[in-house]
């Protein structure tokens, strides 16, 4: 193991996005592409999934480490709806898409791709659930809040606040 650096098997990070905090849903036309690209993912998610209890999970990924030294890594972007119960207190389903973007091992066979996409929809789970118990969905909840009342008095668009 490299001994300046804390070592960690799984690297799991993304931005949250409450759905019942959009106040607005037309894609801003000055945004750049990727962004507007995002924005209407995020959308069209809203309109199937509806604003209760459910989050828009983005700018996602997870590195596995897989060995002690860097150089043996697989990581994944993912992207998509978390619904939580009626309290926000746990995670009760997912709906996310899941893309290889690095490999250290070269070119996987298509049956451990889709073992480590199994293994990422348990892992994101544990890991939201662990963001609602530290109190993070809470802070997002607020922070869109007062991004939509900021964006209500300003009469400007703000985009997804983050």
């Amino acid at each position: 193991m490299e001994s300046d650096q804390l070592f960690h098997p799984v690297l799991i990070q993304f931005e949250c996005y409450p759905f019942r905090s959009a106040s607005r849903l037309d894609v801003p036309f000055d945004a750049p592409e990727p962004y507007q690209a995002l924005y209407r993912r995020f959308v069209k998610a809203l309109q199937q999934n509806g604003v209760e209890h459910t989050y828009y999970v983005f700018n996602a990924s997870i590195e596995f480490h897989l060995a002690n030294q860097s150089g043996h890594s697989l990581k994944f972007q993912y992207e998509g709806t978390v619904w939580t119960d009626k309290d926000d207190q746990e995670v009760e389903k997912l709906d996310i898409s899941i893309e290889l973007i690095h490999s250290d091992w070269g070119d996987l066979d298509r049956s451990v791709i889709t073992f480590f996409q199994t293994v990422i929809q348990s892992a994101v789970r544990v890991e939201f659930n662990r963001y609602i118990r530290d109190g993070e969905l809470a802070r997002a909840i607020t922070r869109a809040q007062n991004a939509m009342l900021e964006s209500e008095h300003s009469g400007g668009f703000m985009g997804m606040s983050i």
